[in-house]
């Protein structure tokens, strides 16, 4: 359910609802929307194939037969041309059209798998709206399922469409409670937890959090225990609980296998809070190994930058701040998933250095992008950020401070992990 200011909130699990898995949300999309990723033979094949499976998935078994027409010469020629467009993705492609021209025999979770395929293929080529169309109807064409719905949850929130994310994560929630499944009842409270954060609910996020770790530990999946402690270290910097923020720093560290994917992205949101903490160099230090270490495609790189940014402003590094603006504003046009955080960094360091109007242009762009994804605690930050910058009085305190010697333990203790991970570029 929504809240009355707009937030995200879940209902409260009284007796008569506590085991209730909630419906999907409604589908309101224009399967057409996928040509703005595919304007080719396949981007109207892969509308073909979104619109089939769900009406298969809409359709009672014993009616599907006749919602279809028999399958022609023309369509297996449109496939065809489909596979020889993206051969990698043929096997899923030919199984999804197989569901109109045989839907009696199609099977809820090969047809899922099959989506989530090319969802994931999607992915890797930045291709959102179709990776958000064959998440979501995944999780229709299989709705028993609770990792369908946990992707689609996740898919929609990286698509900045937070109450359809809501609403996927909620319902993964209770699928994953009904079928025993506790790998994706933990994953989709992180998930939920992580929605509620990026709206600014972290009272409401904490609970999701806490409960993913103690949920993990449990189940005897440490990286998943680990992943809420992570999420907790972000949430506690973002409202000033330094001393929290490390407790929970130093869990995950410890409940992160040596070499797992999230330790990097762990180390920079700790930096990040030293940085904020006024230990721009120290930061810094911790940045330069990351640089190296996230590909250059993956998006979370964007907002490294921009921390990069807002550390060589302190350090009154001309040169590397304007090369590190430069870069958030390029990789900001490729994806916009973190672009409004990295932007504010950006105009923080703006402002340090007195670039009143490269710290406004910043900062309005990334309220811009907020507004469009529903961010709303970044929403907050950047209008505050705004009137702050509209005075245009003096430039904002900002100190290089020795780091005190629990920060100096665990920057010394990240170095070395991280430098167990090879250079990527």
């Amino acid at each position: 359910m929504t809240n009355l200011s707009g937030g995200l909130q879940m209902a409260s699990p009284g007796a008569a609802n506590r085991h209730k898995v909630p419906p999907p949300p409604t589908w309101p999309r224009n399967e057409l929307d996928l040509l703005k990723d595919c304007d080719s033979v396949l981007g109207l094949a892969l509308w073909r194939l979104v619109r089939d499976v769900r009406l298969w998935a809409a359709v009672p078994p014993d009616d599907r037969r006749e919602a279809f027409r028999p399958r022609t010469d023309e369509a297996r020629e449109r496939l065809a041309c489909a596979v020889r467009e993206a051969p990698e993705i043929a096997r899923p492609l030919e199984l999804l059209a197989a569901v109109s021209w045989f839907p009696e025999m199609a099977r809820p979770a090969e047809v899922a798998d099959a989506c989530r395929r090319v969802r994931e293929w999607a992915d890797e080529r930045r291709m959102m709206e179709t990776a958000l169309q064959f998440a979501e109807v995944a999780a229709l064409a299989d709705p028993e399922d609770p990792a369908h719905a946990y992707a689609a949850g996740r898919v929609t929130r990286r698509a900045g469409a937070n109450f359809r994310s809501a609403a996927w994560y909620q319902r993964a929630i209770g699928l994953a409670r009904r079928s025993h499944d506790s790998v994706t009842y933990i994953e989709a409270h992180l998930g939920y937890g992580n929605l509620l954060c990026q709206t600014g609910e972290f009272p409401t996020a904490r609970p999701y959090h806490l409960k993913a770790a103690r949920k993990g530990i449990r189940a005897g999946r440490r990286d998943l225990a680990g992943a809420g402690h992570h999420n907790l270290l972000c949430l506690e910097i973002a409202t000033d609980n330094i001393a929290e923020a490390e407790f929970h720093f130093r869990r995950a560290f410890e409940l992160y296998p040596v070499r797992h994917s999230r330790v990097p992205h762990l180390i920079h949101d700790y930096g990040y809070g030293i940085l904020v903490c006024n230990h721009a160099s120290t930061a810094l230090s911790l940045f330069d190994l990351l640089l190296p270490r996230i590909d250059a495609v993956d998006p979370f790189r964007v907002i490294l930058i921009g921390n990069v940014s807002r550390a060589s402003a302190v350090m009154r590094d001309h040169l590397r701040f304007d090369e590190a603006r430069l870069e958030v504003a390029r990789l900001a046009k490729l994806s916009d998933e973190y672009a409004s955080p990295a932007l504010i960094q950006t105009s923080e360091g703006a402002r340090v250095l007195g670039l009143w109007d490269i710290a406004e242009e910043c900062a309005a762009a990334a309220l811009d992008i907020a507004i469009a994804r529903r961010e709303g605690e970044v929403q907050r930050t950047a209008t505050k950020l705004l009137d702050s910058i509209s005075v245009r009085g003096t430039t904002p305190r900002s100190t290089d401070l020795a780091p005190p010697p629990n920060v100096r333990e665990l920057v010394r203790l990240s170095s070395q992990r991280l430098r167990k991970f090879p250079e990527k570029s």
